[in-house]
């Protein structure tokens, strides 16, 4: 295989912008994390109630501009309806009519907090609370959420929300949901300037994992609240230990990135989860064009220009407040590359590998 583009692109990996991290740890969350990243198994496959199943609706417009900031309501669903095909709207359909909206003038909290919630959604009252003053920048991402969460019932102690899941003690795949949640948001909606640089890592995130699964799958699982699907597709790609490390670790980044100090426990800890997120992307997305080339779908040149133009999507240098995380090192890089190219990958064979 010519390695000269990619060799090409892994030299301009040094020049791309990084992001910016913010970071903070007590050393009991080394262990924590650990335990965190195992409670992934849990991950469960959604069965939807059956009232959310069984007919496509209509959106019933006079009702939805009777509900306080009912016009933003009717042009939300517009826009999915024109987006997203019927059948994946299910659950949209079925909590829209159901929804309550809370607008309120949060001055005071803008006065005595930095950084305080301007709008966030409520699953088990179906609910969005949001600023007045910040409706056009943040209440489509809640309603993003609205139309992707199966509401709680007393048979189950797990909520659905889009690609996260949350148990009574612990929720999973909070950052790669965050992430792209965003990402349809600027997609559909609306495009705000003024994200905090810590998400959009997470849509970076998001976004790359999307050139994998597709985009119109990722979007069809997301609204169907199946991260249970997410995980299958990316098993033709790469273990299940792999992708739950690599959910976790998205996850750890996530909850963490914003805070405020940082220590060597941390430091490290930072850096091995930023190294697994980039490793796992660049694997996943290499042995899928790899897996095509082998079908005869996709030349050789081909997988090799489109293994290169991801590997340029992929953030190689962080930014916290004192230092440069370098993630990926051209050697590195290098080594993933090698490793990737030697087998070739079919349906039914499982991937077994170390990294």
């Amino acid at each position: 295989m010519d390695y000269t583009v990619l060799n090409q692109c892994i030299n301009y990996l040094q020049t791309v912008s990084s992001t910016i991290v913010t970071t903070y740890t007590a050393k009991r969350e080394l262990s924590s994390f650990h335990l965190h990243k195992e409670s992934h198994s849990e991950i469960k496959e959604v069965i939807l109630p059956q009232e959310v199943t069984p007919t496509y609706s209509k959106i019933d417009i006079d009702t939805l501009l009777k509900k306080k900031l009912g016009e933003h309501l009717v042009k939300f669903a517009n826009i999915m309806e024109q987006s997203f095909k019927k059948e994946d709207l299910s659950i949209f359909y079925q909590n829209i009519h159901t929804l309550t909206t809370y607008p309120k003038k949060m001055t005071l909290k803008k006065q005595l907090f930095s950084v305080y919630t301007a709008a966030y959604y409520d699953s088990g009252k179906n609910s969005i609370t949001v600023d007045i003053d910040e409706i056009e920048n943040t209440l489509s991402h809640e309603l993003l959420h609205m139309a992707s969460s199966i509401l709680p019932t007393k048979e189950s102690n797990v909520e659905y929300c889009g690609f996260s899941q949350t148990f009574p003690n612990k929720s999973i795949a909070d950052g790669i949901n965050e992430g792209y949640t965003e990402i349809l948001n600027n997609r559909y909606f609306c495009h705000d300037e003024g994200l905090a640089d810590s998400y959009r890592y997470n849509m970076d995130v998001a976004l790359n994992l999307e050139k994998i699964i597709g985009q119109e799958k990722m979007e069809s699982l997301y609204l169907h609240a199946d991260l249970f699907g997410l995980v299958k597709g990316l098993k033709k790609y790469a273990t299940e230990d792999e992708i739950m490390e690599f959910i976790a670790s998205s996850d750890y980044l996530y909850h963490h990135l914003d805070d405020g100090k940082i220590n060597n426990n941390k430091d490290r800890l930072i850096r091995k989860c930023l190294k697994q997120v980039n490793k796992f992307l660049i694997t996943s997305f290499s042995h899928k064009m790899n897996k095509l080339s082998n079908e005869g779908k996709i030349t050789v040149e081909e997988e090799t220009k489109k293994i290169a133009e991801f590997i340029c999507y992929i953030k190689p240098n962080v930014k916290s407040e004192n230092k440069i995380y370098q993630v990926m090192s051209e050697k590195e890089i290098d080594s993933l590359l090698n490793i990737v190219f030697i087998p070739p990958i079919s349906n039914e064979q499982s991937i077994k590998r170390s990294i």
